[in-house]
């Protein structure tokens, strides 16, 4: 039965099965002592902001935090007229995707080595966003470059965010997408899944629906996998300690994945009243794209309009599961829009369809860090936990479109931005 997991995981706490998703530290002596003196600090948990703060950080952790300090000693970055916040997650992106012009450019044509070049790239973009950890979901055709990237970030070899990846993803086979990985019934599926491990997968990430269209007040889909099918990759994936993440956007493949257990539903269009329930019971994350689908598919203003019945469907649904209690970690699907549209947009949207201030700002930090495993080591501006820190010029509680604006950037303790947005 489903619930047979989750019984397991109160007994022996969801943190040590996921072990493997933990970071690892900063290098020693990769950061000096500093001080950071924040005007105010938004610290991931509160509804409040705290003013006229000082930061201390030493060997890449935040040691202490003080309201109204005194001047410290030397090593002090100013940050007097701004608002200190943890670092953003983004928990959907795809370093590896390729733009619609670079596509109609070829740039699919080349080779592994030019595409993975890109990721870094793009990487490096996040971080400059203010987004200090990402998880990003499926190679895109690149096989275990996002693993590449990973591993090169952790080791200090190049800047980005940190990063928990996916591989290549696994669908329904024959395909003749060699953007998934073709799986046929459980034992081939169960293969397909510790394939994916082998080659560096801190998740799995499969494509559970095809074909999402819109049936008077719901998606529908067509689902990819049989029900067993699915049941194998979520058994297998927990014996190997990776969770699941289910690419699903309708009610038949929602359902199939609610009810295999999976760890979250990315996108999420439609979700059935029954199907909230089964995710609140058990756990199980919603990543709504709300910028992506309710904005950049869009080309113009008119086929916006004419597509405003599905947008109600997709905005009723983010409020519904809101209201139910859902958690609700920020994915915006980044890579499927364009790189030159910073992520925070979709906080805006998330305000906008519900969501207060700082419930917008904790999804795309305290919540997304629970959704990571890495709540321990991320998320919050806490003593003992890394320096992954952002500022922005305002009160974002009155204003979450700052976010867009971001002007300062540490992670690890290590400044990677000062100064104002692109």
């Amino acid at each position: 039965m489903r619930f047979q997991g989750a019984l397991l995981l109160a007994a022996i706490g969801t943190w040590g099965r996921f072990a493997a998703l933990q970071t690892p530290p900063p290098a020693p002596g990769s950061a000096p002592a500093v001080y950071l003196r924040c005007g105010a600090v938004w610290d991931g948990k509160s509804d409040q902001l705290q003013r006229d703060v000082v930061i201390a950080i030493d060997g890449g952790h935040i040691r202490g935090i003080a309201a109204t300090a005194p001047a410290p000693p030397g090593g002090v970055i100013d940050l007097a007229d701004q608002t200190c916040l943890p670092g953003l997650i983004d928990v959907h992106t795809h370093v590896l995707a390729l733009s619609a012009k670079e596509t109609q450019d070829g740039a699919e044509q080349e080779s592994a080595a030019a595409r993975t070049i890109r990721g870094v790239a793009m990487a490096r973009r996040m971080l400059d966003y203010g987004f200090t950890s990402i998880r990003d979901l499926n190679s895109m055709g690149v096989g275990a470059a996002d693993a590449d990237i990973s591993r090169a970030v952790a080791g200090g070899l190049i800047a980005g965010p940190r990063m928990q990846v996916s591989t290549t993803g696994l669908s329904a086979s024959p395909t003749a997408n060699s953007r998934v990985v073709g799986c046929e019934g459980p034992e081939g599926c169960r293969k397909a899944v510790r394939e994916a491990v082998s080659h560096g997968a801190h998740w799995i990430k499969v494509f559970a629906d095809r074909g999402v269209r819109r049936q008077e007040t719901i998606f529908d889909d067509q689902p990819t996998l049989t029900l067993q099918e699915l049941r194998a990759i979520v058994d297998e994936a927990h014996r190997q300690g990776r969770p699941v993440a289910a690419h699903a956007s309708g009610n038949t493949s929602v359902h199939a994945a609610v009810s295999a257990g999976v760890d979250s539903i990315e996108h999420g269009m439609y979700i059935a009243p029954d199907d909230i329930d089964l995710m609140v019971a058990g756990g199980i994350w919603y990543v709504p794209s709300l910028y992506l689908m309710t904005k950049a598919v869009f080309t113009s203003a008119e086929q916006e309009a004419r597509s405003q019945p599905g947008i109600d469907i997709i905005v009723d649904t983010f409020r519904r599961a809101q209201r139910a209690g859902v958690k609700i970690a920020f994915g915006t699907d980044v890579g499927a829009f364009d790189w030159s549209t910073n992520p925070a947009i979709q906080l805006a949207l998330m305000v906008r369809y519900g969501m207060t201030p700082a419930q917008a700002l904790k999804s795309a930090t305290s919540a997304g860090a629970e959704l990571l495993h890495t709540q321990r080591e991320v998320g919050t501006i806490e003593a003992g936990k890394y320096a992954d820190i952002i500022a922005v010029p305002g009160n974002p509680l009155d204003d979450v479109a700052l976010l867009q604006r971001v002007t300062f950037v540490m992670k690890d303790g290590v400044v990677y931005r000062s100064g104002p947005s692109r």
